[in-house]
């Protein structure tokens, strides 16, 4: 599997089992944090093994889209977090700016 698929995956995983156990920490009232890195280690590697099996049976032809498809997504989050980050930072500079004349 190319690096950029299975990074994609990696990084989903992480931040949904994250936020779960975030939220599963609140809703029982436990630190769930000492275990957090723990369970998310484990399911990245159980997701990662899965996918890989399932992108290498996938026809050569698919694998092709795939990886167009992970690339296309890629370049989507790359392009709203650089709109987040521009939209959050220039009215701050801008304010900083006229604020001081």
């Amino acid at each position: 599997m190319p690096a950029i698929v299975a990074n994609l995956i990696q990084g989903a995983v992480i931040f949904l089992v994250t936020q779960g156990l975030k939220a599963l920490g609140r809703l029982i009232g436990v630190d769930l944090s000492g275990y957090a890195a723990l369970i998310t280690a484990v399911l990245v590697a159980a997701v990662l093994a899965a996918s890989e099996a399932i992108y290498a049976a996938l026809p050569p032809d698919w694998q092709a889209v795939v990886v167009q498809g992970a690339e296309f997504v890629a370049a989507l989050l790359a392009a709203m977090g650089v709109h987040y980050t521009v939209t959050q930072s220039l009215p701050n500079a801008f304010a900083r700016y006229f604020a001081n004349g």
